[in-house]
């Protein structure tokens, strides 16, 4: 469309708009960085100590929830929600 001042306007047609959260009114939660609590079969101490948790929660989580040592594991991360995500050198 050309404007009265002489500037051009370019409308997108709507049938070709992004479809988010907010065309159906749906409420989205913060995204949330995982802390890194496990890096290459080590354990970082102070992310631990800011999660509140212990080293021993942590061994014995490892062991009986997804039957696995510290050494085996390249990388672990625990989220806002509590939840523990492993990735195993395997």
């Amino acid at each position: 469309m050309w404007e009265s001042d002489g500037q051009v306007s370019i409308f997108l047609d709507p049938q070709y708009e992004a479809v988010t959260p907010s065309t159906y009114q749906m409420k989205t939660e913060p995204f949330d960085l995982p802390r890194t609590i496990i890096k290459e079969g080590t354990i970082d101490a102070k992310v631990l100590e800011e999660l509140n948790k212990e080293e021993g929660w942590l061994i014995n989580t490892l062991k009986n929830y997804h039957q696995t040592e510290l050494k085996d594991v390249l990388l672990a991360t625990f989220d806002c929600k509590n939840n523990l995500k492993i990735f195993l050198y395997k």
